[in-house]
């Protein structure tokens, strides 16, 4: 998603009308992501829109408020910045940055291998995009490569904080996120903290390395038992920095990972030694990969099980949803007010 953000103050609160939707760019399991322009500037940007009656049904939307008071308070350039947020009669939609570059998945699947260089400092923004969503009282939980976009310039891009929770002083204790990227305290059903964004940082890394998750079973059972009681494997092409680095975030027991006690720990482990940090929050360090898209609105980077499907939701819906409307008070939002 190349960085789409206007520079032109919009004086008026914006709605579905003032964007044309032009593809259909991401789905998850209860929302859709579409390529859309706005009218007024041309600019582009990605507009996540979830269905009021799925909030409704399943009471997600205290989780949806989450998601948008997070979005609207980080600050971190590893991140997409929300633009604005508002709704139709049928649904509530995000207006995000749109990073075109791909997901770091579709990169996994491809059949080039990731050098240790690339891995450290795609983990290295990973890291600093961590940090400032710890900072805000966040927990993400749900790190792993479908979330991890890939800008025009090369640069990592945090997205999706459907399942992040605020926990301040307290703990989480919900069963959640992307089976083969649990912790093993959530597996056990036992309350947690950021720990779990630490095992799956060690879970992302190896599978930089390996292009699969390192306790991953087609099996559920087994996979559980893996992740449990298992040890990563490694081979000798492994540098010795990277195997400590990966054993030590994937430690079993949360009090004993690597950054419970602060983030700086890992930022401080030998495999970043030879890294500016202060260089790479600047994005200062040019990536060793650079996606070749033409210009903002390129989709030639994004899944084309995606681009394929038909742009249909905005205009057959009926204009009129039979529920309480006052349930979504307070949802929009712009940043250029």
């Amino acid at each position: 998603m190349g960085l789409c953000c206007s520079t032109k103050k919009q004086k008026k609160e914006l709605t579905i009308e003032d964007f044309e939707i032009l593809k259909v760019i991401g789905q998850g399991q209860s929302s859709k992501v579409y390529l859309v322009q706005n009218k007024e500037d041309e600019e582009y940007f990605a507009m996540k829109s979830i269905p009021k009656t799925f909030i409704k049904d399943q009471n997600q939307f205290e989780r949806l408020q989450t998601e948008r008071d997070a979005l609207i308070n980080l600050n971190s350039p590893f991140i997409v910045n929300l633009w604005h947020a508002f709704q139709t009669n049928e649904y509530l939609c995000f207006i995000l940055d749109f990073v075109n570059g791909g997901e770091m998945y579709t990169y996994l699947n491809s059949r080039s291998q990731f050098s240790e260089n690339r891995i450290k400092l795609y983990a290295a923004e990973i890291i600093l995009a961590l940090k400032n969503i710890h900072e805000l009282g966040l927990v993400y939980r749900d790190l792993k490569p479908e979330n991890l976009l890939i800008d025009k310039n090369g640069h990592i891009r945090l997205t999706d904080f459907g399942i992040s929770k605020f926990i301040a002083t307290q703990k989480a204790n919900s069963f959640c996120g992307s089976l083969e990227y649990i912790a093993p305290e959530v597996w056990q059903h036992d309350s947690y903290g950021i720990e779990v964004d630490f095992w799956c940082l060690g879970t992302v890394i190896y599978e930089m390395k390996y292009k699969m998750p390192p306790f991953y079973s087609t099996n559920l059972r087994e996979m559980q038992n893996k992740i449990l009681n298992g040890n990563p494997k490694f081979d000798e092409n492994c540098s010795v920095e990277l195997h400590d680095l990966i054993q030590k975030l994937l430690t079993k027991d949360p009090k004993q990972r690597l950054g419970t006690k602060s983030i700086r720990e890992i930022m401080e482990h030998t495999f970043f030694s030879d890294l500016d940090w202060e260089k790479v929050e600047k994005q200062e360090i040019i990536p060793e990969f650079i996606p070749q898209v033409k210009d903002s609105s390129d989709t030639s980077c994004i899944d084309s099980q995606f681009l394929n499907q038909p742009i249909f939701e905005f205009h057959i819906l009926p204009d009129i949803v039979k529920m309480d409307q006052n349930m979504f008070g307070g949802f929009s939002f712009s940043k250029f007010k």
